[in-house]
């Protein structure tokens, strides 16, 4: 048998799920205004010197993969978003995420932009690319000929029914999901 304390410092050190991300810090405010103006209505940041390829008064970052935009400062990449509310706040949010409420992590602008946690952010994301019922939170349950409504909140499972259509499952998963992540729930 296992001994509790070895149980509850595995808890400590290894939550069930991740209440705040681990960020790497962001440079101090006073060099980010000295190398980049932001503005929060389009969410663009745009060179204040000539650096490198980029001239002075050109829009700064490049997109990746995922469709984030990304700035070097001083050699070290950072994402636009989390600038972003840097810029704005004056807070470097270390151990918080930063969420598109829109959930298109290319609009930068600080009007879309809130503070959260990694479970919260995680509820405000699009439905999975090999959802194959075409709504988030709906599978068909093949052994029973059914479609099956899930929802996770806070690291935990749950079942919310079985349903004889896609569209009922989907109600199903709205409801919860609004009840559960209030502001951050997202059926799409």
């Amino acid at each position: 048998m296992r001994c509790p304390c070895a149980r509850q410092r595995q808890e400590r050190d290894h939550p069930p799920y991740r209440v705040m991300a681990d960020f790497k810090p962001l440079p101090k405010l006073d060099r980010l205004k000295e190398l980049f103006d932001y503005n929060p209505d389009t969410g663009l940041f745009t060179r204040t010197t000539a650096k490198g390829n980029g001239a002075k008064g050109k829009v700064a970052g490049c997109r990746t993969r995922r469709g984030y935009v990304k700035l070097c400062v001083d050699r070290t990449a950072h994402l636009a978003h989390r600038l972003a509310w840097l810029y704005v706040t004056g807070d470097d949010p270390t151990q918080w995420v930063i969420d598109h409420a829109n959930g298109d992590p290319f609009d930068n602008r600080f009007c879309n932009l809130r503070i959260c946690t990694n479970s919260q952010n995680n509820q405000n994301s699009m439905k999975q690319s090999n959802n194959s019922s075409g709504f988030k939170g709906v599978y068909l349950d093949t052994t029973r000929n059914q479609w099956r409504a899930t929802i996770t909140t806070k690291g935990v499972f749950k079942h919310l029914g079985r349903f004889k259509t896609a569209e009922e499952a989907f109600d199903a998963y709205c409801k919860a999901a609004a009840e559960l992540h209030g502001e951050f729930a997202r059926c799409a």
